[in-house]
């Protein structure tokens, strides 16, 4: 519990939150060689990984983005992608998952995906991207083509 001293007060193990990595969500905290430099500072000082936004990645890893995958193809193009993993690499693959809900159903971006004849469309490729994940065709291919790991277990790895 010693790396993280702000959950240290919180006495139920179970309770904590594990954090393995810093996310420079939308990019702010590496717009800036100043903020790029307070991110790698930090990883280090608290052994976190940092996942990136491009396919300049910190750790070597391959960098697969699915946000702007049209939703009809969402699907084929991850399988693809995961029946042609390189061996021996990490695999990044950028998702963000939502159940389509009231609350996601209002979510707009500024992005490609703004809305389709009226209609917001974040919220369907969110749940697109979690249905993906429940499918029994990603479910098989854990452990057989490959692991699911986390920035700690990359870390581990020594992979830098």
């Amino acid at each position: 519990m010693s790396g993280y001293p702000a959950l240290r007060q919180n006495k139920k193990p179970e309770l904590l939150l594990r954090i393995s990595y810093l996310n420079p969500h939308m990019g702010v905290a590496l717009s800036t060689p100043e903020l790029t430099a307070i991110t790698k500072k930090l990883a280090k000082k608290y052994n976190l990984g940092i996942s990136t936004l491009n396919k300049n990645t910190f750790y070597g890893e391959d960098y697969k983005d699915m946000w702007a995958v049209p939703i009809e193809t969402k699907k084929r193009e991850f399988m693809k992608y995961l029946n042609n993993l390189k061996p021996g690499r990490a695999n990044l693959v950028i998702l963000h998952i939502a159940h389509l809900n009231p609350e996601m159903k209002v979510l707009e971006m500024n992005s490609l995906l703004i809305k389709q004849n009226g209609i917001p469309m974040a919220a369907r490729h969110r749940q697109t991207e979690l249905n993906m994940l429940l499918s029994p065709e990603f479910q098989n291919l854990i452990g057989k083509k490959f692991q699911l790991i986390t920035y700690a277990d990359l870390l581990k790895k020594g992979t830098k």
